[in-house]
């Protein structure tokens, strides 16, 4: 799942990006993006949630879901509210301040992909 995230995040900053190269406002595909981004992260998250760990910290684990889902829906917020290039560049920087929240989440709560390991003890010298 979080290689999904990585590529549909990847794939709306990209296609951000050439929206402001080529100087166009954000129009419905880039939107239906952003707002497919948030689905893939609802969908992430209750996938995290089905893991046999449980998080460590429900409330950091919480913040950064409904920080990555409410985004990409600001992001087109701003987008209806500004018809320039600069609604698809703030498409295209929550695209990837969502790559960078998708990259931290295992870090800190380790029961979604990445391998849940007992601390090991430090060897007393």
């Amino acid at each position: 799942m979080l290689i999904a995230l990585y590529v549909v995040a990847a794939l709306v900053a990209v296609l951000g990006a050439v929206y402001v190269i080529k100087d166009l406002a954000a129009d419905l595909l880039l939107m239906g993006a952003s707002l497919a981004l948030a689905l893939v992260w609802l969908i992430g998250a209750l996938a995290w949630l089905l893991a046999p760990v449980s998080p460590g910290d429900a409330v950091i684990f919480w913040g950064y879901v409904a920080t990555a889902i409410a985004l990409p829906i600001a992001g087109v917020y701003i987008s209806f509210l500004e018809r320039t290039k600069w609604g698809s560049f703030a498409i295209a920087a929550i695209a990837l301040t969502c790559v960078f929240l998708a990259y931290r989440l295992p870090q800190i709560w380790p029961a979604g992909f990445a391998k849940c390991r007992p601390p090991v003890p430090r060897s007393r010298r």
